[in-house]
């Protein structure tokens, strides 16, 4: 049921009954049905007439016959169970067209049965149940109603719902309406990594897909070619040196602060803590233009397809370096060298499909002793491994049959924006025997085997594993929108995952969409549900504090002035240094005390302590108010300072109000509780006049208690 305001009533089926306001719990119709149960039945709630009740059991032939009077578009059908507890399905799920209905189960045998009568179903697992399909001439078989809208038919009705142009339910035009500033605020925390007002004014005037459809193509703001710059300008300027690993920063940050393509750089974000490589355990050219241009590759994959992020994650030299596949060698004929396993265990564990089997909805699977299945073995692990010996470094100068250029390469050969080629001589040419029983043949018995098969066949090892779908839409959902999914939420992106309408595996324009787009995604309700949400990630909310707020250069070139410093390390987290390969935080993370008691994970709470906490707010707000980056001791300021000028604006016309709406949209989405709008009232009043006379000072040190609170710490 699709319940966006959290009221225990359809919006589909108030919008079909002209029942808006209804309360759950009344009876309009004086039926002695509750609204509520009106709506599970799908019936008229003004309508006395309008019930489900008629129904009786009867014996049949074929057994036993359950007759009643069904709802158009409702869906019906009988369980039965043997011990009241565990109940399935016992005949056939019937689709009324209204009228008399008959359901027939199974005669019971001479065991014990019971049987009971289910109304209103979601046969096609997508959220929305079988009569709002019907109402919104939706096929409740399928989650792809619509071959013209990928993404799915939740994904499509959340379009309609958020834009204003009419769509229709129950045969009426329906007029959708765009989100509000707060809505559209939301969204971004959730969709970019920046919240300008203009951009939320953007997503305010076009509405959630139309938005997503525009970001599909923006210009891919790279970071690679800011590295190259760098290089020009220390050959022209510095010619004794070269840039170093914050360099990369540099270029970063010139993209988040310019670029267009806001979703494409939070998801590269998104998959980076996934497909984790850190500067924390790699120098030089790896860190610098090796891990701008793996940064890279996880841009230009965003919007493809996840079999390709896998196939080009694997085969990056930064990865083959960072996970030790890089020169990986076949076995030796005296068996005293064997390949490195690394790579090949983490390959499954963290970057396709964990450690355990899955249900479609995340879930693990159980054996009939009540314990997970293992998905790999160390067999597995073994002859995953053999199948990644034999890479290291590409590049057009690379002659893969000199075994020199493998074992020995000069300088020059290290080459870190090109994909590894394979040395078939350094390869495993052997059986080796994957997943599920895919076993890959040996070369002696397919002469025109490449290594590259082998390594083609394995993603695909990987990429067509069950779990994959439901594993990497968990944690992309955790990434983007909330900690704990309900299962529901993850089956339904999985599914997405499997199928984006078309017969497409994999699709992450799909994926995205269906992940911003599902009901829980964009429910109100969640801004009440204590389970909801997620803690915003110290740097994540550097980054937004930074990118809300314009600032001003006082003195200097702008690469002088980047916000990227060492105190940063302090909050626990800097982006792309994450001290192993498991991230800055484990997505199964349980906190100690009232979350562990209800059983939720929080994976940001891991690098949350007193001493992160207090330093992470002590940056953000000496930044805020005096500056960051270099002090200049001529002119007595720091080299970069936030340009508050329209908050400052509004102080200069004593509206304090209108500072804590757009403080509570910018930085809260809508959130704001009324105890911190009075404390910003009240500490705006109290300010002496030194303070109170200097119009950005003063917004500063609001601004300053804002991203103090609980509500900018934590979205929804």
């Amino acid at each position: 049921m699709v319940d966006l305001d959290g009221d225990g009533l359809s919006e589909v089926w108030q919008i079909a009954f002209e029942a808006q306001g209804l309360d759950a719990d009344g009876d309009a119709d004086g039926d002695g049905r509750t609204n509520q149960q009106e709506c599970e039945h799908g019936t008229d709630p003004f309508d006395a007439d309008s019930r489900f009740g008629s129904y009786r059991f009867e014996s049949a032939p074929e057994g036993v016959a359950f007759l009643f009077e069904g709802v158009e578009g409702q869906s019906y059908w009988l369980e039965e169970s043997w011990d009241l507890v565990n109940w399935k399905e016992a005949a056939e799920r019937v689709f009324s067209d209204g009228g008399a209905e008959r359901l027939v189960g199974e005669r019971p045998g001479a065991q014990v049965r019971f049987m009971r009568f289910r109304v209103g179903g979601d046969t096609d697992g997508d959220g929305i149940s079988d009569f709002e399909e019907n109402l919104l001439g939706y096929d409740p078989l399928s989650q792809h109603s619509s071959a013209d809208f990928l993404g799915g038919d939740m994904a499509r009705l959340m379009r309609d719902f958020y834009s204003e142009g009419p769509f229709e339910i129950a045969g009426k035009q329906v007029a959708g309406a765009g989100p509000t500033l707060a809505e559209a605020s939301r969204f971004l925390t959730q969709a970019a990594l920046s919240s300008r007002m203009e951009d939320i004014e953007a997503v305010a005037e076009m509405g959630y897909d139309a938005w997503i459809d525009d970001q599909f193509g923006q210009p891919v703001g790279k970071i690679l070619p800011g590295v190259w710059g760098w290089y020009d300008w220390y050959r022209e300027n510095d010619p004794e040196n070269n840039p170093f690993n914050v360099h990369r920063r540099y270029a970063w940050w010139e993209q988040l602060l310019t670029s267009s393509d806001l979703l494409r750089q939070r998801l590269a974000v998104a998959l980076g803590e996934i497909y984790v490589v850190s500067d924390s355990a790699l120098d030089g050219g790896a860190a610098l233009e090796g891990m701008a241009d793996y940064h890279d590759m996880l841009l230009e994959n965003s919007f493809g397809n996840a079999r390709d992020i896998l196939k080009d994650v694997s085969l990056h030299p930064v990865m083959g370096e960072y996970l030790s596949h890089m020169q990986n060698r076949k076995a030796d004929a005296a068996g005293t060298r064997f390949p490195d396993e690394n790579f090949a265990r983490e390959v499954m564990q963290l970057f396709s499909i964990g450690l355990f089997e899955l249900n479609p909805d995340g879930t693990r699977k159980q054996d009939e002793n009540g314990n997970d299945i293992p998905t790999y073995d160390n067999d597995d692990i073994t002859n995953f491994a053999r199948v990644f010996t034999g890479f290291a470094w590409g590049g057009e100068s690379k002659d893969t049959n000199d075994i020199t250029q493998f074992l020995f390469p000069s300088w020059a050969d290290y080459v870190w924006d090109e994909p590894m080629k394979a040395w078939p001589r350094e390869h495993d040419t052997g059986e080796k025997r994957l997943l599920r029983g895919t076993v890959l043949p040996a070369f002696e018995d397919e002469p025109d085997r490449t290594p590259m098969d082998d390594f083609e066949d394995a993603i695909d090892n990987l990429f067509e594993h069950p779990n994959m779908g439901p594993f990497i839409s968990y944690r992309l959902i955790q990434r983007f929108v909330k900690s704990n999914p309900s299962p529901e939420y993850v089956e339904r992106v999985g599914r997405v995952f499997a199928d984006n309408g078309r017969g497409v595996r994999g699709d992450m324009r799909s994926v995205i969409r269906a992940i911003l787009l599902d009901k829980e995604a964009r429910s109100p309700a969640a801004n009440d549900d204590p389970n909801a949400g997620r803690l915003r990630e110290p740097y994540l909310r550097w980054v937004r504090l930074v990118t809300s707020f314009r600032f001003s250069l006082e003195w200097g070139e702008f690469e002088s002035k980047i916000p990227d410093w060492g105190h940063l390390d302090e909050m626990g987290q800097r982006w792309m240094s994450s001290n192993s390969v498991f991230n800055f935080f484990l997505p199964d993370y349980v906190p100690p005390g009232e979350m562990a008691d209800a059983a939720l994970v929080g994976p940001e709470f891991e690098i949350f302590n007193a001493a992160t906490a207090m330093t992470t707010q002590r940056i953000f707000g000496s930044s805020l108010m005096w500056g960051f980056a270099d002090w200049d001791e001529e002119c007595g300021c720091a080299s970069h300072v936030f340009s508050l000028d329209e908050e400052a604006a509004l102080l200069a016309e004593n509206d304090i109000e209108g500072l804590i709406e757009r403080l509570d949209i910018i930085l809260c989405h809508g959130t704001l509780r009324e105890d911190t709008r009075q404390l910003l009232r009240d500490v705006y009043e109290g300010f002496p006049g030194w303070i109170k006379n200097n119009d950005r000072l003063a917004a500063s040190a609001l601004i300053r208690i804002v991203i103090l609170s609980p509500e900018f710490a934590v979205t929804m």
